[in-house]
């Protein structure tokens, strides 16, 4: 099955028996026409896989605690999650430029059937990418919204300067424990174009409790969670046409 599957054990709605899983297709490449189809198709299923394994990463580490911890501890988490997503766009943009080929050999099949079966490969598997990328761009947000936060907000030894001179260190460390603060139930402002509103009592980078970061991230976790079964749909649905795509070959 899929890495994100493998690795998140999501709850999603089983695939039908006759559907396709993402896989590499083995073809013999009787033509520098269906070996070009191979190698496109198979690089764009590449980058598609490793953005799997990248989410599935990206949702356990939003579900650890360090991000409430200390500055150094917080620090390598953040460091972390823009790695990951910084991965996650290399992928795609990858997956992308070989969605682009594939659409472009789909033109010179003298099949008019081949033509449809490859450049619907070609779309599917756009579409997995573009679900990757979403959730890739809104992590992009997150990691700034933290990087923006620390900037404003006291490291541990000004908090602890602080507290020696004035009784009592940093506000947002006082706060900082995550069982203390829920949060809300998302950071990100919603897509306004979508019929949803952005949050206008969320406070601003830097003025939010370490916990209420650490509350973020889970949700955060379970939003990028709960978008793993449509990738799964179009993985399914990309694999079905690529496999019918390269029975021509």
């Amino acid at each position: 099955m899929l890495a994100a599957l493998l690795a998140l054990a999501t709850a999603a709605p089983s695939p039908s028996p006759s559907a396709q899983p993402l896989q590499t297709i083995v073809t013999v490449r009787t033509s520098p026409f269906c070996g070009a189809f191979a190698t496109h198709v198979n690089s764009a299923i590449s980058s598609a896989v490793n953005n799997d394994k990248s989410l599935g990463t990206v949702i356990f580490m939003l579900r650890a605690r360090g991000l409430s911890s200390s500055s150094i501890e917080r620090n390598n988490e953040i460091l972390r999650l823009e790695n990951a997503a910084d991965s996650m766009y290399r992928a795609y943009r990858a997956g992308e430029r070989e969605v682009d080929h594939l659409r472009d050999l789909a033109k010179t099949a003298k099949d008019k059937s081949e033509q449809e079966d490859i450049k619907s490969s070609a779309d599917a598997l756009g579409g997995v990418l573009y679900r990757q990328h979403l959730i890739q761009r809104d992590l992009d947000g997150f990691v700034a919204y933290l990087q923006a936060g620390d900037l404003r907000r006291d490291s541990d030894a000004e908090a602890t300067q602080n507290e020696a001179l004035f009784g009592a260190p940093d506000a947002h460390y006082a706060a900082s424990h995550p069982s203390l603060v829920d949060g809300h139930d998302y950071w990100l402002p919603t897509d306004v174009g979508a019929g949803m509103q952005a949050n206008s009592s969320l406070p601003l980078a830097g003025e939010e409790s370490l916990g209420q970061d650490q509350s973020y991230a889970r949700a955060a976790s379970r939003d990028f969670e709960r978008r793993v079964p449509g990738i799964l749909k179009d993985e399914l649905r990309a694999g079905a046409r690529i496999a019918r795509a390269n029975e021509r070959c």
